[in-house]
């Protein structure tokens, strides 16, 4: 019997010229059943996409970053299959049939006065003076509008204040026009594979492995392993799955990272390190820029707890701030991200419903990098957080949102 499922959620990555992200262009489409009421969802559209977040956090599994969802006729009229998407991280994407539609104006002003972001499609036979003051985006699909054209076109559109978004970035001539025309951002598989969720194998950090190796090699310490380790957070998730799925893992629970490593033992340690850098792929930018993300939140998590945590708890406030950004990372409810992995006690509650004696420092962590001041007093009060404790946190939380993560 095929258990897959009817529908998959969809992201496609959209950087900026330096391969920052941006943001995720967010569908549905039909798994392996093919069922028709999947096709159904699809035509659809918005109906079907929201059907599938409703199995996620969707600021989890975005990273905090903006979604760019397709919005057809009828949601653009009737707005209740929005109810999942926070407005301020979301951007309403309009095909031109649907933007020439006699009352589109009127509904995107309405949609854009709660906060959401429009997106509409660019067309050098067609104005967009009606549309700049709603419209917050403007995509400019390569493959529609002829290269001859574009310089004209994209000096036009400069005219407003949209962003600027190339779609269709599929070889690299067209991402060097891309940076010729120093356009806002990009999309397109010179970009970034589209994913889909439940098909996606967290890649590592060659260069991590190999420094793994070295260390390995050399006698180092398990501490000093996992330091390197926490540089990637794909290898930590990927050697607690190792060890869950080992006969060694369901006699002994972990009780930290470098305890972890400790039980592998160098030997085998080695020959598994070795088979990584052998078999798997070396992670793309933007896993890397997840990874990076998921980096920094750990960091942030260390800086909050460090003042009231010791030992092992102390070493393990690194992976509940950076497996937190797991559904993002392999696009996955956190229940279903963390279940094939061993996890030292009091981090699965963290996780998945923020209790237990990690889970505030989630709630903080989030109220930090959103930069909600009143959350951030009300939760420091509850945790009892020095001043010199927050201040630490809250210029960590700055460096978050000036790298454009978690924003």
């Amino acid at each position: 019997m095929d258990t897959s499922p009817a529908a998959l959620l969809v992201r496609q990555p959209i950087v900026d010229l330096r391969a920052d992200l941006i943001g995720y262009r967010l569908s549905c489409q039909a798994g392996a059943q093919g069922e028709p009421s999947c096709k159904a969802a699809m035509l659809t559209g918005l109906s079907g996409l929201s059907d599938l977040l409703a199995d996620f956090d969707p600021v989890q599994m975005l990273a905090g970053n903006k979604a760019f969802v397709a919005l057809d006729a009828e949601a653009l009229r009737d707005a209740s299959t929005l109810v999942l998407l926070n407005p301020a991280r979301t951007v309403l994407c309009l095909s031109a049939n649907v933007a020439q539609a006699s009352d589109a104006l009127d509904c995107a002003r309405r949609l854009a006065s709660i906060g959401f972001g429009i997106q509409i499609d660019a067309h050098p036979a067609r104005q967009i003076a009606d549309w700049r003051s709603v419209a917050t985006h403007v995509r400019i699909d390569l493959q529609v509008i002829d290269d001859a054209l574009l310089d004209a076109l994209v000096d036009r559109l400069r005219e407003g204040p949209q962003i600027l978004l190339a779609d269709s970035v599929d070889t690299p001539e067209r991402r060097m026009r891309c940076a010729e025309l120093r356009l806002d951002g990009l999309s397109g598989s010179q970009v970034g594979e589209i994913q889909r969720t439940g098909r996606i194998r967290l890649a590592v950090n060659h260069a991590t492995v190999r420094e793994a190796l070295s260390q390995l090699a050399a006698g180092a310490t398990a501490e000093a392993l996992a330091a390197t380790f926490r540089a990637d957070v794909a290898l930590c998730w990927r050697l607690l799955r190792y060890i869950a799925s080992s006969n060694f893992g369901m006699l002994v629970p972990i009780d930290s990272l470098p305890h972890a490593i400790d039980l592998v033992g160098q030997r085998r340690l080695t020959r598994w390190l070795e088979l990584l850098l052998g078999c798997v792929e070396q992670a793309p930018a933007p896993a890397e820029r997840l990874n990076r993300s998921a980096m920094m939140r750990g960091r942030l998590i260390e800086l909050l707890g460090i003042d009231y945590f010791e030992g092992d708890d102390l070493d393990n406030l690194f992976l509940v701030g950076a497996f937190s950004m797991l559904p993002a990372m392999l696009m996955q409810p956190m229940t279903v991200a963390i279940a094939p992995i061993s996890l030292p006690d009091g981090l699965a509650d963290a996780l998945t419903t923020r209790t237990g004696r990690f889970g505030a420092l989630l709630d903080l962590a989030d109220a930090l990098e959103s930069g909600a001041d009143d959350q951030v007093d009300l939760l420091s009060s509850e945790l009892s957080l020095s001043g010199p404790c927050l201040d630490r946190a809250r210029h960590q939380a700055a460096s978050i949102r000036v790298e454009g993560v978690l924003v």
